[in-house]
């Protein structure tokens, strides 16, 4: 029988011990026990082994990086204009004989009261169609379009809407203006530019007749004058030239002048499109330079893509929100080359994306990153007043047509309540999906004492941890903190939206709900994943900030 070497161990030790049969067997049955109870508790142990390393893992607390915030609060970086955030009707609106859109209806009033203190414009690419014609009926164009027209200063053709002025009544213009006093806000009007003498002048008699009709009805105004004048021979297959631009703003002036009520009325321009080739910028230094007033601001507009072209992740993209930055340098820098940088830059007419908005983006929970970015970023690189387009009408309006407030409307009402002019320099050190700006607190029930008001967001799949220090003050020092976080629960592409876990509504009779802050007491504020936030910041040592 054979017998196996392993059973039978082959011991090489000299002398009688060799064949002695009983300490084989000893010897080879201690081998063999040993080696099995060695294997045994060998892969039990790594067995337990691997199983500890999981569980370690699996239940090991994570550390989340802590990102600081700096705030200098001694003095204000810089004070933007008291109407910062604005707002824009189109004058497509006027086109459609207000189809949609009811100034008098009690809803429209109530949505837009939370903007008071700002300015209306009335303008857009229709504006350089418009007749002012103070009979109540006549030959009133029906558009019918969704949009507004906004989409034909970049597309490869013209449109054919634009080839024929509408005329705007006395009793339309009348509505607008009594929605403008009911709301709490100024009416900034932009003039037909198109209107021309042979000879290539501006033709203001019709300006003129709504100027004195204003007057008679004492409606208080600004003005501007043509609407994307560098994009006319485009959009119109017209070209006007910078040179002459400035000589109508002239014109216009002496034109008010005639009226004391507008004598010393603002006057802004020259609303060029976003500075996105040199042309543009070049357009903007004629103007300048053969100027012939001091103009009140200088005022351009800023999109930062297509609508039609737009994806999900441009609203989630810092790389696409420093664009604004690149076109605020290029701007600034062109004025400031002409010694002309004392005169305020304005966006006259700015949303996320141009051609009325991005389908399905511009008016859901997603576009609240970008539209709350822009706020802060002009802000903090000496913007003094941004102009929402738009209200109503187009995929980027604040409200939808069925008068129910899109996330954008909610953004701008909680930005009207917890954020002041004065700007607050600070600091933060984090990834770049987070993003964080700072401004005085205004006067307001959460309150008593100074505060900042620290908003921004967080784009990442991860909570965003903030710890708040002050410039030479303790580091570990603690705030009175009132937080209002702002989620959606549903999808980024949901129309809804909670603050602090409680869903957005109106009340009944349309009357803003209570904005409830969660406060503590801490020097930590927490966003969590996709989310924005408003923090209201109490401490002493906020000079800048002091009611």
């Amino acid at each position: 029988m054979h017998r196996s070497a392993n059973l039978n161990p082959r011991l090489s030790v000299e002398g009688g011990w060799r064949n002695n049969r009983c300490y084989r067997k000893l010897t080879c049955k201690f081998f063999t026990d040993f080696s099995d109870k060695w294997i045994s508790k060998f892969v039990v142990g790594l067995v337990l082994t691997i199983l500890l390393i999981i569980l370690l893992y699996i239940f090991q607390p994570f550390q989340t990086e802590v990102n600081i915030i700096v705030i200098d609060a001694k003095r204000p970086l810089l004070i933007v204009d008291k109407h910062f955030l604005s707002i824009a009707l189109d004058s497509s609106l006027i086109a459609d004989n207000f189809q949609g859109f009811d100034p008098t209806d009690y809803r429209i009033i109530a949505l837009m009261h939370p903007f008071r203190g700002g300015y209306l414009r009335i303008g857009g690419t229709m504006a350089d169609r418009l007749i002012f014609n103070s009979s109540e009926d006549h030959n009133i164009k029906i558009i019918n379009s969704f949009l507004d027209n906004g989409e034909c200063s970049y597309d490869g053709k013209f449109c054919n809407v634009l080839k024929q002025n509408f005329n705007m009544s006395g009793k339309q213009w009348t509505q607008l203006n009594d929605l403008a006093n009911k709301t709490g806000q100024t009416v900034l009007f932009d003039l037909n530019c198109l209107l021309r003498h042979a000879n290539g002048t501006w033709d203001s008699a019709n300006a003129e007749k709504l100027i004195k009709f204003s007057d008679e009805n004492k409606y208080d105004l600004i003005w501007e004058l043509g609407n994307e004048p560098n994009s006319f021979k485009h959009v119109f297959d017209v070209e006007l030239n910078a040179t002459q631009l400035a000589y109508d703003f002239k014109h216009l002036q002496m034109v008010l002048k005639k009226y004391p009520r507008y004598e010393r009325s603002l006057i802004v321009g020259p609303d060029i499109t976003r500075p996105r080739s040199k042309q543009v910028i070049d357009y903007l230094k004629e103007f300048l330079i053969h100027q012939q007033i001091r103009l009140n601001a200088i005022t351009w507009h800023q999109y930062y893509f297509n609508g039609r072209d737009a994806y999900l992740y441009y609203f989630v993209n810092p790389e696409i929100f420093d664009l604004l930055k690149s076109e605020i340098l290029l701007v600034k820098d062109a004025v400031k080359k002409l010694d002309m940088d004392y005169i305020p830059l304005w966006l006259g007419e700015t949303s996320s994306a141009y051609g009325g908005g991005a389908p399905g983006f511009s008016d859901r929970y997603v576009s609240t990153f970008i539209w709350l970015d822009k706020l802060g970023l002009s802000a903090r690189m000496g913007i003094e007043v941004v102009i929402r387009q738009s209200f109503f009408k187009g995929h980027y309006a604040l409200i939808s047509d069925m008068y129910v407030p899109n996330p954008d409307w909610w953004i701008s009402v909680l930005y009207k309540r917890l954020v002041d002019e004065e700007v607050i320099k600070c600091n933060l050190v984090a990834p770049p999906e987070v993003r964080f700006y700072c401004h005085c607190t205004p006067k307001n029930r959460y309150v008593e004492g100074p505060a900042v008001t620290v908003f921004g967001m967080n784009m990442r799949n991860s909570e965003a941890i903030i710890r708040i220090q002050q410039q030479e003050y303790k580091l570990l020092e603690k705030y009175r903190i009132h937080a209002f976080i702002i989620q959606t629960h549903v999808s980024i592409l949901s129309r809804t939206v909670y603050l602090n876990d409680e869903l957005l509504v109106l009340k009944s009779n349309y009357e803003l709900p209570d904005f409830v802050p969660v406060v503590s007491t801490s020097n930590m504020i927490v966003l969590p994943p996709y989310s924005l936030g408003f923090w209201i910041v109490e401490s002493n040592h906020f000079e800048a900030c002091i009611l």
